[in-house]
């Protein structure tokens, strides 16, 4: 995921330059809502949005799949990527199915649907997806670097200890995670990120150089002598890892809306994310395809993290490394700087965040990093917690209980808030949230919201409710299975 800065970065950046003048609150506050919605003002075509949904969608972690795809064998893995992604793709269907124009994100669509409670979980598993993102982010910027050093040091006969021991007497990847972490800290701290987003915005070819450079080996290894077709892993039990690595790879919830509310062609929304889904996932496919063919009958890497690991030292892949290191260098502090500002945003909404918790949460966040790399922990781990966990919650539970709620109960607890007056009137107790809805209520507010429903009177005639609710229990049974999959696993060592 997060490939590419997208409009939700942009967007994030004007609000926040906003927050820091010196305003009044209500001025603040009605310049962020302007600032937001200008943002609905600047479409792209129907091919920009696919390639945008694509681009957001692929990000550096695909340096892992070569290695799952042999482990998972090609059969396994080609089967639970088109369960996951088309999972991904039909849940994305359905926030847009509920989302309006009108609302400024996601978020928004939550409160309304579901309330407060699912709004406030909402936006804390977001932050907890893109703080885990961004370790992820920092130990593979740690992996390439250090990788890129090593041929450096092979080729000037420089001592140095190997990355899979824990070595502070001579220089090692602990060191050189101290020397990361000191660099990202000062890109975290710094509050424009312009030349940083530019930069961004060619780190899609440091993903396609590494992908010819790998679909090249995959053609090379075929066609060498040693080859035996025999060697290639088809189907494997061991698929639990990859289960979560596509969980991540296919997310695109939290930052769909910013992308497709900039479609000039609005009815077109549904045909444009499943083709992005179906761009993003062959691209998946092929990576993952010739990435294992290439490392087929290569000597078994003990240690391997990336597929990288498998070719060797060599000027290629130090090419390679070098580049992703850059890449990665140039989406870390844009991807912190959203997950701060979503936390800010929940802690101080509209206010000016204080110079102090600027700093500690940027420690906070340096230090986590830091402390994961020093154990050299394999990214492709973290990947698949991340996506087992924090995924099970955006993909699955969020949108299928908004969907499920606005079909089925949202429309009736409407009318029930309506006609229950007079029990408010004649003292019967009705619980909190119903209290504040009927004190609020307000007929024009009441029709805007059960517009939602209406419109999916069709929807409604097309599937049965009990058979909706199987199946959608089915889903999420499905995604359940696949996070304690993974955490069985890692307890199972």
């Amino acid at each position: 995921m997060t490939g590419l800065p997208t409009a939700e970065y942009r967007e994030n950046f004007e609000v926040n330059q906003i927050k820091d003048q010196d305003l009044t609150p209500v001025t603040r506050k009605s310049r962020i809502s302007e600032a937001k919605r200008s943002f609905l003002l600047r479409k792209n075509s129907s091919i920009k949005t696919i390639f945008n949904l694509a681009n957001t969608m692929v990000g550096s972690s695909i340096v892992v799949f070569p290695n799952l795809f042999q482990e998972s064998g090609i059969i396994t893995a080609l089967i639970i990527l088109f369960i996951i992604g088309g999972i991904s793709c039909k849940t994305c269907l359905l926030e847009i199915s509920h989302f309006k124009m009108t609302e400024l994100d996601f978020a928004d669509t939550i409160l309304r649907i579901l309330g407060r409670k699912w709004f406030f979980f909402y936006n804390f598993v977001s932050i907890l997806l893109l703080f885990v993102s961004g370790i992820i982010y920092f130990l593979l910027i740690a992996k390439m670097g250090f990788s890129f050093l090593i041929f450096i040091f092979q080729e000037t006969d420089v001592t140095y200890s190997p990355q899979n021991h824990k070595d502070f007497t001579m220089f090692s990847y602990q060191y050189f995670g101290l020397i990361a972490i000191s660099f990202s800290f000062i890109l975290f701290c710094l509050k424009d990120l312009k030349f940083i987003l530019k930069l961004g915005q060619y780190g899609i070819l440091s993903i396609m150089i590494f992908s010819l450079y790998v679909i090249v080996k995959g053609f090379i290894n075929i066609s060498s002598e040693t080859f035996k077709a025999s060697d290639i892993s088809l189907i494997s039990p061991d698929f639990a890892t990859i289960c979560g690595v596509l969980a991540s790879a296919f997310f695109l919830h939290n930052l769909l809306i910013p992308i497709i509310k900039n479609n000039r062609e609005e009815k077109n929304n549904r045909r444009d994310i499943i083709l992005g889904y179906i761009l993003g996932g062959s691209f998946y496919a092929i990576i993952g395809i010739f990435g294992a063919i290439s490392i087929t009958g290569l000597p078994k890497q003990k240690d391997s993290q990336t597929v990288l690991d498998y070719y060797g030292s060599n000027i290629y892949s130090a090419i390679i490394e070098i580049l992703l290191f850059l890449q990665l260098s140039s989406v870390l502090p844009v991807l912190w700087y959203v997950c701060r500002s979503q936390f800010f945003n929940i802690m101080f909404k509209t206010e000016k965040v204080p110079r102090k918790w600027f700093f500690f949460v940027n420690a906070i966040f340096s230090i986590v990093c830091l402390g994961i790399q020093i154990e050299n922990v394999d990214p492709s781990l973290v990947i698949s917690l991340n996506g087992a966990i924090c995924c099970y919650f955006l993909i699955y539970t969020i949108p299928i209980a908004m969907h499920l709620k606005c079909l089925y109960g949202y429309e009736k607890k409407c009318e029930d808030s309506i006609n229950n007056n007079e029990d408010l009137m004649s003292g019967n107790q009705l619980d909190q949230e119903e209290s504040e809805y009927i004190e609020n209520y307000d007929p024009k507010k009441i029709e805007w919201e059960k517009g939602c429903v209406d419109d999916h009177v069709e929807m409604k005639k097309k599937t049965g409710k009990f058979m909706r609710f199987m199946i959608y229990g089915i889903v999420s049974i499905l995604g359940i299975a696949f996070a304690v999959l993974k955490i069985v696993n890692l307890l199972g060592g």
